[in-house]
């Protein structure tokens, strides 16, 4: 039985990915195994537009030293493309946001061209019912927050976001995991809303840390849904560094440092 065995979702191995790009320099990094981020998104505006560029976006995410071993740094970047006095991010009809969020989660970043919302597939496969999600960050907000349409609004401080949900395996016709997404026009599949999520862990503060502070946050149930040991489960685990980064808001230079993340079955 895995009951009481501790899930270690720690942040010290890393590897390189290069583009498959021909003639591309593009790497990045990310940790070893379970997780995805915002990177690739990062990756292929570069691609695409970096000969344009004064100069090229950093990625949102890289490794750190952290409280122990090695950390996770996510940082929201000013994705905003102005070229020869022209918005190219409002030309490309919200192809490229103005910002892109340093997003890490449980899961797989597949770039969508037609859907860029539908980029993040979360969760992993999780065996027991989890009881406790525990870890350490620190958080600085950047000093001006934009919305989707790159106005600045100007009473708003950033804050970060880290939860992790539980939720039911749902097969396609491939015998595939169907993921939920960060695409909130799908509610059946949006991972704010999906009614395969049975429960929730949520960090509820949000804002500035300036010294390494450990969370540790109880598993809940959401209402009506119970945990059924003869289903399976994925766990996903979503970290940003702006809270309303799935909406491409946030400040630029917002930081969220992330380590020693653990998952306690009951």
């Amino acid at each position: 039985s895995v009951s009481g065995q501790i899930r270690d979702f720690g942040f010290d191995e890393w590897e390189t990915i290069k583009s498959s790009t021909s003639g591309s320099t593009e790497q990045y990094d990310v940790p070893k195994g379970l997780y995805g981020t915002s990177n690739p998104g990062i990756m292929t505006i570069n691609e695409m537009f970096g000969s344009n560029l004064p100069e090229l976006f950093s990625y949102t995410v890289s490794p750190v030293e952290g409280q122990s071993g090695k950390a996770a740094k996510l940082q929201t970047v000013y994705t905003y493309m102005f070229l020869n006095g022209m918005d190219f991010n409002a030309l490309l009809g919200g192809l490229v946001p103005y910002v892109t969020a340093g997003s890490l989660f449980t899961g797989i970043f597949k770039t969508d061209m037609n859907n860029t919302l539908n980029s993040t597939k979360f969760g992993v496969p999780f065996v027991g019912e989890p009881a406790t999600f525990t870890g350490y960050y620190k958080y600085t907000p950047g000093t001006t927050y934009y919305n989707n349409k790159n106005e600045v609004v100007a009473d708003k401080t950033d804050e970060c976001s880290i939860y992790a949900v539980l939720y039911e395996e749902l097969l396609d016709e491939e015998n595939n995991n169907i993921p939920l997404n960060g695409d909130y026009n799908d509610p059946d599949l949006y991972i704010g809303s999906s009614k395969r999520i049975v429960m929730k862990a949520v960090l509820e503060d949000g804002t500035a840390k300036s010294d390494w502070t450990k969370f540790s946050i109880p598993f809940k149930l959401l209402e009506g849904k119970s945990y059924d040991a003869t289903k399976k489960y994925y766990l996903a685990i979503v970290c940003s560094s702006s809270a309303e980064g799935d909406y491409f808001m946030g400040a630029p230079g917002s930081t969220l440092f992330i380590d020693s993340f653990t998952v306690t079955p009951q």
